[in-house]
């Protein structure tokens, strides 16, 4: 029983903020639909798709790292847990800042190999891709926090996270468009990755600074 409670106590909230991560990367593109009409939903949508290539950068350093970091953890070895966090960082920004980067300079260029009717889309490329060399800068925080057993506060992230998203939503997407959406989600990302940068800093004294 005891076993079975401490399970399901870290896999309970780890399993409804994987839900909810999963209805941040989707919900914004439904409300642009409903809100702003197919047109903006449908530059918004591919005006997003290279943060999908972040997102799997992100997935496969995270992969690779997670074991080791859980290991450091678990031992309370904060030594080798912000070495290893701060290694995955510096691979992390090595490899996608100059991605984003790109797009926020060609935006215009980027958006034309779909059409040139979703050149109008520069703005919105502009604004997520600010928000993910933000993101990318901090790591991978919800790793970081769920490998350290805080399973419950990731959860309260991404929630408020996507609580914003929508609120905001909800409140630029009629005057603003697709542009409004880019701020709802940009700002989710920062309140997904700034929160709990500040969380594994006072709990448990690791960051993603290093000279990487």
């Amino acid at each position: 029983r005891s076993l079975r409670r401490d399970f399901w106590r870290f896999t309970g909230p780890r399993a409804f903020a994987s839900v909810a991560q999963l209805a941040l990367q989707r919900v914004d593109v439904l409300l642009v639909a409903a809100l702003g009409g197919l047109t903006a939903a449908g530059v918004y949508a591919v005006a997003g798709r290279f943060v999908v290539l972040g997102q799997l950068v992100n997935q496969g350093i995270s992969q690779s790292i997670q074991p080791r970091l859980a290991e450091a953890l678990s031992t309370g070895d904060r030594l080798t847990a912000n070495h290893l966090y701060q290694t995955a960082t510096g691979w992390l920004v090595l490899v996608t800042w100059p991605l984003h980067l790109t797009v926020i300079t060609y935006a215009p260029v980027y958006l034309g190999l779909f059409g040139d009717g979703y050149r109008a889309g520069g703005p919105v490329v502009v604004v997520l891709a600010s928000a993910m060399l933000v993101a990318t800068g901090c790591g991978m925080v919800d790793m970081v926090l769920s490998m350290a057993g805080r399973t419950r506060w990731n959860l309260a992230n991404v929630t408020a996270a996507l609580a914003l998203m929508v609120a905001l939503d909800l409140a630029l997407i009629p005057p603003f468009g697709a542009v409004g959406a880019a701020v709802g989600l940009a700002s989710a990302m920062l309140v997904n990755n700034i929160v709990p940068l500040v969380q594994i800093g006072r709990a448990l004294g690791v960051h993603p600074f290093g000279p990487g």
